[in-house]
């Protein structure tokens, strides 16, 4: 019997709701990034540099994993060529859909009482 492969990921938080504090940290014009990372000894060190979101963790890590993933519900595995939602609709239109989804989306995740 073969043991199984430890696969270690790291990946940082989704941005912060709007506070008494955002006017100051947008002032101070810093482009924020999301992390994240894989390690397994299966995996060959590099990095790659994409326009992504969580959403796209998912599928990621589950083709880590060893699922075959290209996509998950708005995610796409960073991992394989076809674009992610971003970059295929550039950041500002993506969020901005995002936005009118959003009603439609919380009612599929939270049952009506």
């Amino acid at each position: 019997e073969q043991g199984q492969e430890l696969v270690i990921i790291i990946v940082s938080d989704h941005l912060m709701m709007k506070t008494d504090i955002s006017s100051i940290l947008e002032a101070a014009d810093t482009k924020r990034e999301n992390l994240f990372i894989a390690r397994s000894s299966d995996l060959t060190p590099g990095m790659i540099e994409r326009e992504g979101t969580t959403l796209d963790i998912a599928p990621t890590v589950l083709n880590l994993l060893g699922w075959e993933a290209d996509a998950m519900a708005l995610g796409r595995n960073l991992l394989k060529p076809e674009k992610t939602l971003v970059e295929k609709y550039g950041e500002g239109r993506f969020f901005d859909m995002l936005q009118s989804w959003r009603m439609s989306l919380w009612k599929n995740w939270v049952p009506e009482s």
